[in-house]
């Protein structure tokens, strides 16, 4: 069995510099040596600078709707390494039958490889109004990453399948906003809010050698792909043949045509994300709720995909309503070749075998909302946390996961199948458990 070894060394230095308390600068280093980059260019230095200046304090501002003013930027720069024996061939080796196998890795080693590197830049402000009854945080960024470790595909003619390579420049900008506000504060009632929300938007500028398209991941027929001019993270596979006007083409037995070549499906990444949470205090009960989701994006789900295929899903039961073969199936929108519309009642069973060689009936809006938490809590009076031996004690009813909106059925669109580069993917995921429970916090 491969055992994995790797080593970091690393220096890391600081300094903080403050001015009547109202401007600070913020300076670091580090220097990290790794043991998977070539020897004599295993080096990584990244620096970053920070900078805060309290306007209001400076500028003596403030009011009686101005409370609080500050400005902040930096400028970074982030070195990374790569996985252990990326720079030389070795042969994998497991036990078979009581004996060592052994076996050369498909993927071709670069012995000349660079450390990535990420150069972010971000400007933002903290305001706080009415006595911060309002407060609001805003940021803009932009990072580049450039000389990206990642493999590529190449003939397996060359006796591999993949080589690792340092590739082109990927360009990241958004803008991240968050709201705390306290509507209502009279007496013993107090309800407090915070909302946030962000917005990335990312592309490829380059990639290795002045390749076009880069598989970074691949899940059942869809590739995760990196395109130059175009997104991060297209979901690329093949589609329904379409006219001019949109419509599927069938051919006479009434079954769509395959594109001949794969295509953008979509892409995993949201147009935003965001969340809101709100609590509502009186005397010594606390209700709070809180709601998270995203908009946009498009997720693979093979569960859908092959579910179609096998005929296990509820929408696989039209054309088949009546009996087995009654009415027929009739491709929604459709035209034959001569443009005329398709009228050819097909077997339900033939009809949904045949989305096995398409992914696009997989591809879907990945957009939901939850109730991600709700919560009900008491605080226990002083007489009856002394009786049970703590300083205060607090009970609570905890719900989580408890209504989901999306804009499918099928599965839950908050999905991870891979922590690497194949995001976007669904396969088998279990259904996400709703929880109802209790909890009790003390204090000695």
């Amino acid at each position: 069995m491969l055992q994995n070894h790797k080593r970091v060394n690393s220096l890391y230095g600081s300094a903080s510099f403050g001015y009547r308390e109202w401007l600070t600068v913020d300076v670091t280093g580090r220097n990290d040596w790794s043991s998977t980059l070539p020897k004599g260019a295993n080096s990584l230095f990244y620096p970053s600078l920070g900078a805060a200046f309290i306007f209001t304090d400076a500028l003596r501002l403030q009011s009686s709707w101005l409370s609080y003013g500050k400005l902040r930027a930096s400028w970074t720069r982030v070195g990374n390494d790569t996985d252990p024996y990326q720079l030389a061939a070795i042969y994998d080796c497991n036990p078979w039958g009581g004996r060592p196998s052994c076996a050369s890795a498909d993927r071709l080693p670069n012995p000349n490889l660079r450390p990535e590197q990420t150069t972010g830049e971000e400007i933002g402000a903290d305001l706080g109004f009415f006595r911060d009854k309002l407060i609001l945080n805003a940021t803009v960024y932009q990072k580049s990453t450039t000389s990206q470790i990642l493999p590529v595909s190449i003939s397996a003619t060359t006796g591999y399948t993949q080589k690792v390579v340092n590739s082109g420049e990927v360009r990241n900008r958004g803008i991240e906003l968050a709201l705390t506000t306290t509507p209502i504060e009279r007496g013993d009632f107090r309800w407090n809010v915070v909302a946030n929300w962000s917005k990335n938007s990312n592309r490829v500028l380059s990639l290795f050698n002045g390749v076009s398209q880069i598989i970074v991941g691949s899940f059942w027929n869809v590739n995760v792909t990196a395109d130059v001019g175009q997104p991060y993270g297209n979901l690329t596979g093949y589609k329904w043949q379409r006219d001019a006007q949109g419509h599927i083409v069938v051919g006479d037995d009434g079954l769509p045509y395959r594109d001949a070549s794969q295509v953008a499906l979509g892409n995993y990444n949201p147009d935003w994300v965001g969340g809101i949470t709100n609590s509502i205090s009186y005397k010594r009960f606390n209700f709070s709720f809180s709601l998270d989701g995203q908009y946009g994006g498009q997720v693979y789900s093979v569960t859908k995909w092959f579910g179609q295929y096998s005929g296990v899903l509820a929408n696989t039961v039209a054309g088949r309503e009546l009996d087995w073969n009654n009415p027929g199936y009739i491709v929604p929108n459709a035209v034959y070749s001569n443009g005329q519309p398709d009228t050819t009642h097909v077997l339900a069973q033939d009809y949904w075998h045949n989305t096995f060689y398409a992914q696009e009936p997989g591809i879907f809006d990945a957009t939901y909302f939850k109730l991600r938490e709700a919560r009900l809590a008491y605080a226990l009076p002083p007489s009856v946390s002394r009786f049970l031996g703590f300083s205060d004690a607090t009970f609570s009813v905890v719900g989580r996961n408890l209504i989901l909106w999306a804009k499918q059925p099928t599965i839950d669109p908050e999905t991870a199948f891979d922590t690497g580069n194949r995001q976007g993917v669904e396969n088998g995921q279990l259904p996400t458990a709703r929880s109802i429970g209790f909890t009790m916090s003390v204090r000695p």
